[in-house]
């Protein structure tokens, strides 16, 4: 699986990487998160679905919408909201402003996998 590293190569054109399991999937007593955390693990089985549903192409969206197209980002971040709602966790921070974004999403993760002690 080929994921963009930054904003400016969406296509993943100028880098690959690789993704580890950071659960008790690979890393046995040495796991650092619970496995329904594990973003390596929850990836590749998105990643899965998506081409057993959608075909076996380079081109095909991690993310689809029922439709079977691309979705937006307006559209994940709704999904992710209703996802917080569902959690009972808030969206909005002490002053009114939104707390869930494609920002927070992303340095959230990464903010939590360091603290668990997982290298980059």
């Amino acid at each position: 699986m080929t994921l963009s590293k930054t904003k400016t190569d969406p296509n993943a054109l100028g880098t690959s990487r690789t993704h580890l399991c950071a659960c008790p999937v690979s890393r046995g007593d040495s796991a650092s998160v619970h496995p329904a955390a594990c973003p390596a693990c929850a990836t590749w089985a998105q990643s899965r679905w998506a081409l057993e549903t959608f075909g076996d192409n380079p081109s095909t969206p991690l993310f689809r919408s029922a439709s079977g197209d691309q979705i937006t980002g307006h559209a994940f971040l709704k999904h992710v909201e209703a996802a917080f709602k569902l959690l009972g966790l808030p969206i909005r921070g002490h002053g009114g402003g939104k707390t869930v974004g494609e920002h927070s999403c992303r340095n959230g993760i990464a903010v939590y996998l360091a603290s668990r002690g997982v290298p980059v």
